[in-house]
C-alpha cells in the first residue's frame, strides 16, 4: 500500500512542478503584457479548490495530468463584464508580438526549469565524460582501433560530452555503423565502428567501458592487503580472464571453491600478478576482498555545474526530438511510448529501486523532472493544432498577413486538434495499461 501512496505522491510532485513551470511562463509574460488571465489551473477535470485574486481564479483540479492558463477573449472566453472584443486586456487585442511571447513562454520556461534542475542535480551524481578507459577484447571498438585513453568527441559528426549520450546513441542506432571522431595525444582521428550483437545482453554493443577497476582504498589486514594490492592499482584480469568491473572480480571469487583469485593488475605502468585468498563475509555470505572503488567519474562543482547541467539538458533535447523522428518513421513501437499512467508506473519503479536511500530517490526524481520538462517543452512547441506550437503558427501567419486569421476558423482548427488529442490520450492510456500488464 505504501508503495502506491508514494508513487502517487511523487508523480503528482514531479508532474505538478513541470506543469506549473509551463503555465507560469504563460501567466508571467501575459501579465507583463497587460493580458488578463481569467484562470490559472493545475490539473484537469472538476475543481478541488479555487481562490481568486486580482480578477484571476487560481484552481487545482482532480486529475493531475495537465493544466491551463486561460486568457480573456481566447477562443471566445470572457469573464469580465462587456464584450471581450472591446477589452484592451483581451488576448486577441494584444500586440501580436506580445501574444507570440506569451505562447512561447510556456515551453521556454520548461527548458529553464530543466536547466535549473540539472544544475542542482549534477553535483550529486556521477558525471561520466567520454573518455575510453577500457576496450573489451574482440569488441567493435577494438576492431575500430580505439584504445584506453582516447576521448570520443563526435558520433556521425554530432558532438557529445557525456558517456550517456554514447549509450543512448547505441540504443537508437542499433546495429548500424557509426563514424567516431576521437582525440588521442592531442590529435583528432576518425574511425568507423560497427557494433556487434551480444546474445547474452540481447543488444548491440560497442565494447567501450567508461570506468576501470581502480582501487581507491584497501582495508588494513584484509585479503587484498595481504596480497600486496594498494590504492591506485588498476585490476585487469581475474584468473587469467580479462574483466572490466568490480562485479566481475567479486563474481569470480564467489564461484571459486577455495576463494582464491589470481589477480593481474597495473601499477606505475607495469603489470603484476598476485594471489588473493578471500575470506567469507559472515553478514553477506559472500567472498570479501577488502577493496573499495576509486573515483573514475567527474566531481562537478562551481561553474562546472552550469556547464554539465547544460550538457544534460542538451542531451535530453536531442534524445527527445530523435525519438519523435523514430516514432514518425515507425522505428519505435507502442512499447516505447508512455503517457501519464506509464510515467506514474516509471516513478513507482524508480522509487522501489532507490527507496533505501532518500538521496537516491531525490536525485532520480530530479532527473525524471528534467527529462519530462524537456519533453513537454518540445512537444508543446510542435506545430500541431491545440498545442502552443499550433497557436504560434497562426500568429506567425498574422505577422505576414498583417491581420489575424478569423477567430472562428482558427477555433475550428484547434477544436479538431483537441478532439484528436483526446482520442490519442485514450489510446495512450490503454497502451500504458497494456504495457504494465505485460511487463
Amino acid at each position: 500500500m505504501m508503495h502506491y501512496v508514494m508513487t502517487l505522491l511523487l508523480f503528482i510532485l514531479v508532474f505538478g512542478v513541470v506543469v506549473i513551470s509551463h503555465e507560469f511562463g504563460h501567466f508571467l509574460i501575459a501579465r507583463m503584457n497587460g493580458i488578463h488571465v481569467v484562470e490559472f489551473m493545475i490539473g484537469m477535470g472538476p475543481k478541488i479548490i479555487s481562490w481568486g485574486k486580482k480578477d484571476t481564479i487560481y484552481s487545482i483540479r482532480l486529475l493531475p495530468i495537465g493544466g491551463a492558463c486561460m486568457f480573456e477573449g481566447e477562443d471566445g472566453l470572457n469573464e469580465r463584464e462587456g464584450d471581450a472584443k472591446d477589452s484592451p486586456s483581451a488576448f486577441p487585442n494584444a500586440n501580436v508580438w506580445a501574444r507570440i511571447a506569451t505562447v512561447i513562454a510556456g515551453p521556454f520556461f520548461n527548458f529553464i526549469l530543466a536547466l535549473l534542475v540539472a544544475v542542482i542535480m549534477v553535483p550529486m551524481i556521477q558525471v561520466h565524460d567520454t573518455m575510453v578507459r577500457q576496450v573489451m577484447e574482440g569488441s567493435a571498438a577494438e576492431e575500430a582501433g580505439l584504445q584506453a585513453g582516447d576521448k570520443i568527441l563526435k558520433l556521425n559528426g554530432e558532438r557529445i560530452y557525456l558517456f550517456s549520450e554514447l549509450q543512448i546513441f547505441k540504443q537508437m542506432n542499433k546495429g548500424n555503423s557509426v563514424t567516431v571522431t576521437y582525440e588521442r595525444d592531442g590529435k583528432r582521428y576518425d574511425t568507423v565502428m560497427t557494433p556487434k550483437y551480444n546474445e547474452q545482453a540481447g543488444s548491440y554493443e560497442y565494447g567501450i567501458v567508461n570506468t576501470n577497476i581502480l582501487i581507491g582504498e584497501v582495508d588494513a589486514g584484509s585479503a587484498a592487503s595481504q596480497a600486496g594490492l594498494q590504492a591506485g592499482d588498476v585490476i585487469t584480469k581475474a584468473n587469467g580472464q580479462r574483466i572490466y568491473s568490480f562485479e566481475e572480480l567479486f563474481q569470480t571469487a564467489n564461484v571459486s571453491q577455495d576463494g582464491e583469485v589470481t589477480v593481474t593488475y597495473e601499477r606505475d605502468g607495469k603489470e603484476y600478478e598476485t594471489v588473493v585468498k578471500t575470506t567469507i563475509n559472515e553478514e553477506t555470505g559472500k567472498r570479501y576482498f577488502g577493496l573499495k572503488s576509486g573515483i573514475t567519474f567527474l566531481r562537478v562543482k562551481g561553474l562546472q555545474c552550469v556547464q554539465y547541467g547544460w550538457y544534460e539538458v542538451r542531451a535530453g533535447v536531442r534524445n527527445t526530438y530523435k525519438s519523435l523522428l523514430m516514432l514518425v518513421r515507425g522505428k519505435l513501437g507502442r512499447k516505447d511510448v508512455a503517457g501519464p499512467v506509464g510515467m506514474a508506473h516509471m516513478v513507482g519503479e524508480i522509487y522501489e529501486e532507490t527507496k533505501e536511500d532518500w538521496l537516491d530517490v531525490f536525485v532520480n526524481m530530479m532527473n525524471l523532472t528534467m527529462l519530462i520538462s524537456v519533453s513537454l517543452g518540445i512537444m508543446n512547441i510542435l506545430p500541431f493544432p491545440a498545442l502552443d506550437g499550433g497557436r504560434l503558427v497562426f500568429l506567425i501567419v498574422e505577422v505576414f498577413r498583417g491581420k489575424p486569421v478569423p477567430p472562428e476558423k482558427e477555433g475550428m482548427v484547434h477544436f479538431v486538434g483537441l478532439v484528436f488529442f483526446m482520442i490519442l490520450m485514450v489510446v495512450v492510456l490503454f497502451n500504458d495499461i497494456s504495457n504494465i500488464i505485460h511487463n
